[in-house]
């Protein structure tokens, strides 16, 4: 905005009047240009200006730049873009979310484009397309700057001409039968949030009475933190602390203090005890049945621990620390059946 000036010609003025007439806009719009920018684009939700490249233009090429900018404001896009970044904000850790908005500014631009050319014969088309190009073309010298959400690849531009010049108008049983459908999108979208909310309070509830009684209908496991229930990380994707990138967590993290005891979830042979880099010292027990329990990041292990061990239920393996890949004192806890990982919260009853 600090590299943007006014526009005060008359005749550009009153062509975006004109234009605003024309499609019924009664809001206000300011006009700028800029000789940053390469294609025209609209900033501001709630005071918008548009923003013009410093290019010459005919009359006819202005209308069309215009019809195209004022679309995007009436159907007021600026405002779905901006809370599709919302959701991505919010949804940060799903890498879905991230091609969501893209999709989202990719489509967005391209009904545009077809609401714009809807009434227009194929030689009119054709025009609206050589002037988003004689635009791209009138300021390929100048340096690097900000462009349109389709401008930015020969790929994209191929495909939003391609699909402005086969626009066709789409009936009114498909539209009926497309809201349909994103109703019942929305509708089941709903009710599975729903069911994973009942599911997260469920789990949420492990570990409010935590006590060596805790129990795993299967297996008999115990919460392996007397005291300490608060999970600071799930089982799933998610951003990696320090790696600063998405992975799979394949277990849960536990915050307790330094030197906390670990327990045994269960019954079992020690199977692996040692350290690297990823999870610190770590201890492997296998409670038979194809069922094996992983716990991690510990500061140090119970002493005589030793590999081939078997530990009862309860006995003390570790204690808490923060060694390996961690940026703070917890313990990590996973759970294995016939080699796959598991969410270990599904193996606690709501007892625990």
């Amino acid at each position: 905005m600090r590299t943007s000036l006014p526009i005060d010609d008359p005749g550009t003025l009153l062509a975006l009047k004109n234009s605003m007439t024309e499609m019924g806009i009664k809001g206000k719009l300011r006009l700028l240009s800029n000789n940053i920018i390469k294609t025209p684009m609209l900033a501001g939700l709630f005071k918008t200006w548009l923003i013009l490249p410093e290019v010459a233009m005919s009359e006819r090429e202005l209308n069309v730049i215009l019809k195209h900018e004022l679309t995007h404001f009436k159907r007021r896009d600026l405002w779905v873009k901006f809370l599709t970044l919302v959701a991505n904000a919010i949804h940060w850790f799903n890498p879905a979310a991230y091609r969501l908005t893209k999709n989202i500014d990719t489509f967005c631009e391209l009904s545009c484009d077809e609401q714009v050319v809807s009434d227009m014969n194929r030689e009119e088309r054709q025009f609206y397309g050589e002037t988003i190009l004689n635009v791209l073309c009138r300021v390929i010298h100048q340096h690097s700057g900000m462009y349109a959400t389709l401008a930015e690849s020969k790929k994209g531009m191929e495909r939003r001409l391609t699909h402005m010049m086969n626009v066709k108008n789409t009936s009114k049983p498909i539209v009926i039968i497309s809201f349909m459908i994103a109703a019942a999108l929305c509708l089941t979208g709903f009710a599975t949030a729903s069911v994973m909310n009942v599911t997260g309070a469920e789990k949420s509830s492990v570990g409010e009475s935590n006590t060596t009684e805790d129990t795993y209908a299967g297996g008999n496991y115990l919460w392996p933190l007397t005291g300490y229930h608060v999970i600071s990380a799930e089982y799933g994707s998610r951003m990696h602390p320090v790696e600063k990138a998405m992975v799979f967590h394949d277990g849960i993290d536990i915050p307790a203090p330094g030197g906390t005891p670990i327990l045994a979830a269960n019954t079992g042979k020690v199977v692996e005890k040692g350290k690297n880099a990823t999870d610190g010292y770590y201890v492997i027990l296998d409670h038979s049945n194809g069922q094996k329990t992983f716990y991690s990041h510990l500061s140090d292990y119970a002493e005589s621990l030793a590999n081939d061990d078997t530990v009862q239920q309860g006995d003390i393996i570790g204690y808490v620390g923060k060694t390996g890949d961690a940026t703070g004192n917890h313990l990590h806890f996973g759970l294995t059946v016939d080699g796959e990982h598991i969410d270990p919260m599904s193996v606690f009853t709501e007892e625990n």
